[in-house]
């Protein structure tokens, strides 16, 4: 229904009025406030619409920018975990590499003082010829006591006692402990503590390779086997000889990638 309908209803009915005709006007003027009513309820309707319509694109906006806003805080989070998760993986390479490289070293050490033990080599290096030079000629009397301190070094237990000294290994040898240092020095350009600890260091050696035999042994049980009262001190002087510490020996070993069959020395 439209405004010009209203117009022609009321004009008609205002001809009626004029001729005097009281049913036409009645009917007209009755036409016209039904039109009129309908007319003024529809745009109520349209207004109410609309204004609905705006609510519902304003609730969208808000819905909108509430969903983009979360997005980027889940893109933010999304970055900060890859960038956290690339950190840590650069840390492990690295910490990785470190390992594999003293491993290697490791390795090569301890393979080398195989070579050294399986030879009957001393673990120790032989002395630069100026300090052999320096030292006293050796006489016969030095070799021949010699002999007999490399054979009860070699075949007496005794020398894995906390308590062996110089003054007991001069006894072994049925002389005293100036001829004895003075042998020790003169054919091995050393003295006696470093040749014990040569011993006892290979002793410790073959034991930590020796799994079957002394596999339950901690590094201050093996320590304490061949004569030291600490590990301490124990652990410093075989990583001196050997290269590695003790407890890297012994892991290389238990691993069995080399023969453990080696027994000790009697």
């Amino acid at each position: 229904m439209t405004f010009e309908l209203l117009e022609v209803r009321q004009l008609i009915k205002q001809h009626y009025e004029v001729d005097g005709n009281e049913a036409m006007t009645n009917k007209y003027s009755l036409l016209y406030f039904t039109a009129k009513d309908e007319f003024i309820n529809k745009s109520r309707l349209g207004k109410m619409d609309e204004a609905k319509l705006n609510i519902e694109l304003e609730q969208t906006r808000d819905k909108i920018q509430e969903m983009s806003f979360h997005q980027r805080i889940q893109s933010m989070a999304l970055w900060s975990a890859v960038v956290i998760a690339l950190l840590a993986l650069t840390i492990l390479a690295v910490l990785y590499v470190h390992y594999r490289k003293t491993k290697r070293t490791n390795r090569m050490l301890y393979d080398k003082n195989l070579v050294l033990l399986n030879a009957n080599k001393q673990l120790m290096p032989d002395p630069a010829p100026a300090q052999q030079n320096a030292q006293e000629e050796p006489s016969q009397e030095d070799r021949d006591l010699l002999d007999k301190i490399t054979a009860v070094m070699e075949s007496c237990n005794e020398i894995y006692d906390e308590g062996f000294g110089l003054s007991r290994l001069a006894e072994l040898v049925d002389s005293n402990t100036k001829y004895v240092s003075r042998a020790i020095n003169n054919c091995r350009q050393s003295n006696f503590s470093a040749l014990l600890n040569e011993y006892r260091i290979k002793e410790a050696c073959r034991r930590l390779m020796d799994t079957a035999t002394y596999g339950s042994l901690s590094i201050e049980g093996v320590a304490r086997s061949v004569g030291y009262k600490s590990r301490s001190n124990f652990t410093t002087i075989f990583k001196g000889s050997v290269g590695i510490s003790p407890s890297a020996f012994q892991r290389l070993a238990r691993e069995g990638k080399v023969d453990a069959a080696l027994t000790p020395a009697n």
